[in-house]
Parts: C-alpha cells; structure tokens; sequence
C-alpha cells in the first residue's frame, strides 16, 4: 500500500465538480511538485489530502487512514498568511505555535522551545527569533511559517504555493530550502507550485493537472514535455537542458484558439 493513496477521488462545491475519479498512488520520500493553470484543482487536491476538505466520492488514505486522522503527522504551509504590520507577536512566538498540540497542561515547555529554536536555525533565521513578525521581510516571514511547520516534526510537508507574492530572489530561497529540508533531513515534501521551470529544477516527481483531471505524474525528465505543456496550459515551448542542473526547462510561446503560434 502507497504512503498517500488517492483512488477515485470526486468532490466538487455545491454542484460544480472539481474532481471525477482521479487516482494517484505515492511513496513518500521525494519532493513532489504538483503543477497546472489556475482553477485546475491543485489546492483542492492538497486540501483533501489535508483533511481540511472531505471528498464526495472516492477515498483518500494517508499512511493508511483517512487524512484527518493522520493530521498531527503532516506540517501545512498555507498559500497566503495574512500579517498585521503592528501585530506585536515575536517571530520565536510564531513557530511556538507549530508546538501547540504537544502543550503540557496549557502550557510551552522547556522542550518546546529547544524545537522551535533548533526549527528556526534550520531555516536559517535562528538570528531574527526576537524580532516581531511584522519586522520581517516578505521571504523571513515565509521561512518562518516553515519552520512552525517544522516544530509539529511531522514526516510530510504541504506547502501551497509557498513562492507566490515574493520576488525572484526570495523565491529560490524559499525553494532553496525546502529542496534541503527534502534532502539533509528526509522531509517528503508536497507542494503546488506555479512556476513549470522552478518545479522541474527542484522537484524530484511532478504532478500535472488540468480542470480537475490529474493527466500526468512521474519525473521531470518524463513529464516536461511539449505535449504535457499543451495538453495541461495550452501552450507551445522550446524544452531545453537547464544548463546548470541538466533538468528539463522550457520557454514557452502563448497558442490562440486554433492551435496556432501567436
């Protein structure tokens, strides 16, 4: 049986159906980037996977059991954090938060803290614990939801489009680090993500989806393809080598109606 375990999947809103039947069977360890257009599904996906949303049909196992089950194994990285500027609360504070289900009579211990310390140091921001959340730039603020994430020490991470909203530096940063939490301490990471070139150059396994259908899954190398990129975002792209890493990287060239270059 498969780590995550998706069969049948269908749920919708109201009478709009998001997902009919979809299947995906995944062993965790890897760094799974799940890409596709707006609206295709991702975060839904992600969310069911969460136990945040049920399905209407189908089922969904996370090492076994139902999502909900399983929540204190999984850390979850939402898309947007709204933040008060003034909000007064310490960024050592913040992470605290990822401890809360392990509080001792309604209290953080001694151990607590040492976790939500050793979390911060290993997103690289162990220096700015006493700085107010408000005071951080947009890609600390970003390493610090991790690290909350990382004090639960869960097996999974979820992170929903952790890079939108930051500049290009502060993108690589963050996927910088969660490809090193993938592989100097064994974290299986899963992921939406919106950028193709990014997902392909530092995910190990890519999901592809498209109005709720999950068309492909597998490695880059096997999926960033030019029909993949017209079949999930209609679009045509030149597919070259990253010169640097040798994954597949692609510049793509927007297709009107017709199928045609334009």
């Amino acid at each position: 049986m498969s780590d995550i375990s998706v069969r049948n999947l269908s749920f919708g809103y109201d009478e709009n159906l998001v997902f009919d039947g979809i299947n995906l069977e995944y062993d965790c360890k890897d760094f799974l980037a799940i890409i596709g257009p707006n609206g295709g599904g991702k975060s839904t996906l992600l969310k069911l996977m969460l136990g945040l949303s049920k399905p209407s049909g189908g089922t969904i196992e996370v090492f076994g059991q139902e999502p909900a089950s399983v929540s204190k194994a999984v850390g979850y990285v939402p898309q947007n954090i709204p933040i008060n500027q003034s909000f007064p609360m310490r960024v050592l504070e913040v992470v605290l938060m990822g401890r809360i289900d392990k509080k001792l009579f309604g209290f953080y211990g001694k151990d607590d803290k040492i976790e939500a310390e050793a979390a911060l140091e290993c997103v690289g921001m162990g220096e700015f614990m006493r700085l107010k959340i408000g005071e951080l730039s947009g890609g600390q603020r970003q390493r610090a939801w991790i690290a909350m994430a990382i004090a639960q020490d869960t097996e999974i991470l979820f992170l929903d489009e952790p890079t939108s909203f930051l500049d290009v530096a502060h993108q690589m940063e963050v996927l910088r680090l969660v490809q090193h939490l993938n592989e100097a301490y064994g974290k299986t990471i899963i992921m939406v993500l919106h950028e193709l070139n990014q997902a392909a150059r530092f995910a190990d396994c890519l999901v592809g989806m498209c109005r709720g259908q999950l068309l492909y899954c597998g490695t880059p190398e096997e999926v960033f393809h030019k029909e993949m990129l017209r079949r999930v975002f209609g679009i045509d792209a030149e597919i070259m080598r990253d010169p640097r890493t040798g994954r597949p990287m692609c510049i793509p060239y927007f297709m009107d109606e017709a199928g045609q270059l334009a």
